[in-house]
């Protein structure tokens, strides 16, 4: 604290409304910051419980001003009239400084005089401090430009340090925008030339309570962030470039409030509004549902919740919406995808069929028993997907059991650790319309590494051009990955065969070749067909064993190395 009649370089400003409980240890984290040459202004904005007694402790040390209710943006407002220092830093009562954030704040401000907003990161804590995550948002948005302030909004006020200059120039807080406050002053410092730059550490920990928000406080607060951006685009002296952004900052904002709404019990207010950020998407619409799925998640695991993407899955209306946005598609290609404790990969997997340039298909994916993170990792997907969990009881069952429940003409197998190269589908499907009397297409495919980083190219046609009985038993020219089959052989025959595990890529094919199943192989590009990843040191130390050295004369046996059970 500043010496008696001295002018304080920092004015710490705290709105308070009710926050008794947790106010004392925001004004102890002031209290003990390292850097000294501060005051602190508490505007208790109307409270009718115990926090003018909770601060009683503290009124040698702080400037505690009462006033009528308000609101915050008011109670920031009058904060700011009570100062006196000329860098300004707000700190929400339930919030709490880390020791250093002062300091590390004034030190930027010292080495880049030009700079009007100082910003960093906060950890999320539960209510008694415990750390759930660190938002650490220089590491994706490295500046603070004027694009990342209107798309993104990285901000908490209490990570944030001011210009008291810079306030003044712009008016302060809005109270119109009571709630989003915040967003609408950093807009037009933004707009106004206000520079920003990070300060890339963990300076305050935001505390996370249990939600108790009526619909009517969450819609308002999600009106007005809509507003807020609606007058913004809405201003005639934009720039071209600037007013590019529409569409990218409503989706960010529609999303995150569709968020809020879920956070707050609303489910089916969320819907209403993924479903406006819909118009303004920049992905396909399966992109999309995944792209909504996978932020409810990050965010709600940010804030320390285990999200429950089903009940939303669940709801009339989120089903209605996926109705109306996802394609219908008279499906072909059934492409089935036998998984085991393969989380590190199987998003991987399925993205390669959803990113293929054939699209008549369904994703069938048999969890064989997992014991790791497969299905939730999976769970943006469960609207493009079909998703069975079975006890264990390995891929030759788990292919059937997909099979079974397949609507395609034809099934395309797909192992959890590899990936379709973009175009597999399309060659395939068109060979087999080119000639109708092929019951089998067979591609190459490329080993890559735990990365994907390319290892070697598999031809089989170059050792063995015809897919017949010698081929299949002498020279092994398969991989369910890089095959396609005419599902009426998979019912003729009945089934893979659950009881020749040493070898499940080769239980099927020999049963064809005697049934005289007509097979193709694709000759294409390596780079166009499918892709199978391989535990390679462990292959290589395990080739080098049988034949004494790594040459293209053992890739017939590498590639029947498998990590599923």
């Amino acid at each position: 604290m500043p010496m008696a009649n001295s002018t304080p370089r920092v004015s710490v400003i705290i709105p308070a409304y009710n926050g008794d409980r947790y106010i004392g240890q925001a004004v102890e984290s002031v209290i003990s910051q390292t850097y000294k040459n501060w005051e602190i202004i508490v505007i208790d904005d109307g409270s009718t419980d115990d926090t003018r007694q909770a601060l009683e402790p503290y009124f040698d040390k702080i400037r505690y001003v009462y006033q009528e209710n308000q609101g915050v943006a008011t109670a920031r407002n009058r904060g700011i009239e009570e100062s006196r220092g000329e860098l300004i830093a707000f700190l929400d009562q339930d919030d709490f400084f880390l020791s250093d954030k002062l300091a590390g704040q004034v030190a930027l401000f010292d080495a880049q005089p030009s700079l009007g907003i100082v910003n960093s990161g906060w950890r999320m804590v539960k209510d008694q401090g415990e750390s759930i995550f660190d938002v650490t948002p220089w590491e994706y948005l490295p500046q603070l430009d004027l694009k990342t302030w209107i798309v993104y909004m990285p901000l908490l006020p209490s990570a944030m340090m001011f210009s008291r200059q810079w306030l003044e120039r712009v008016g302060g807080f809005d109270s119109q925008y009571d709630s989003v406050d915040d967003a609408d002053l950093i807009l037009r410092l933004a707009l106004s030339g206000c520079e920003a730059a990070w300060l890339p550490q963990v300076t305050v920990c935001y505390r996370q309570h249990g939600q108790n928000v009526s619909i009517q406080k969450a819609q308002k607060q999600a009106n007005l962030a809509i507003k807020l951006k609606q007058n913004l685009f809405a201003r005639s002296d934009l720039p071209e470039d600037i007013r590019q952004l529409e569409k990218p900052a409503f989706y960010e904002i529609l999303t995150w409030m569709s968020w809020q709404l879920f956070y707050s019990g609303y489910p089916v207010q969320a819907v209403d509004y993924y479903q406006k950020s819909f118009l303004y998407t920049p992905y396909s619409p399966e992109k999309t549902v995944i792209d909504w799925l996978g932020r409810l998640t990050a965010i709600s695991k940010s804030y320390g919740i285990d999200p429950d993407t089903q009940s939303l899955r669940n709801l009339p209306e989120w089903k209605k919406l996926m109705v109306n946005i996802l394609p219908q598609k008279i499906v072909r290609v059934s492409v089935i995808i036998p998984t085991y404790n393969s989380d590190s990969y199987i998003v991987k997997s399925v993205e390669s069929v959803l990113s293929q340039t054939y699209q008549n298909w369904e994703i069938i994916v048999i969890d064989d028993g997992s014991t790791d993170n497969t299905r939730q990792v999976l769970a943006p997907y469960l609207d493009l997907i079909q998703y069975i969990y079975q006890d264990n009881q390995g891929a030759a069952i788990a292919r059937n059991h997909a099979c079974k429940l397949a609507q395609g003409e034809f099934l395309a197998f797909l192992d959890a650790d590899d990936f379709f190269l973009p175009e597999k589908l399309e060659k395939q499907v068109a060979c087999f319309d080119a000639d109708p009397t092929l019951d089998l297409v067979q591609t190459g495919w490329q080993i890559v590494g735990d990365n994907d980083e390319a290892i070697y190219g598999v031809k089989p046609w170059e050792e063995e051009p015809k897919l017949d009985l010698e081929a299949f038993v002498f020279y092994k020219s398969v991989r369910p990955s890089a095959m396609m089959l005419r599902r009426e052989w998979w019912e003729t025959l009945g089934r893979f065969r659950s009881s020749l595990a040493a070898n499940r890529r080769f239980r099927f094919c020999p049963t064809f070749s005697f049934k005289r199943l007509q097979v193709s192989l694709v000759k294409r590009d390596i780079n166009l067909l499918s892709s199978a990843r391989q535990q390679y040191h462990v292959q290589r130390l395990q080739i080098n064993e049988k034949y004494g050295n790594f040459d293209g004369a053992v890739f017939r046996s590498a590639r029947l190395t498998s990590a599923h059970p």
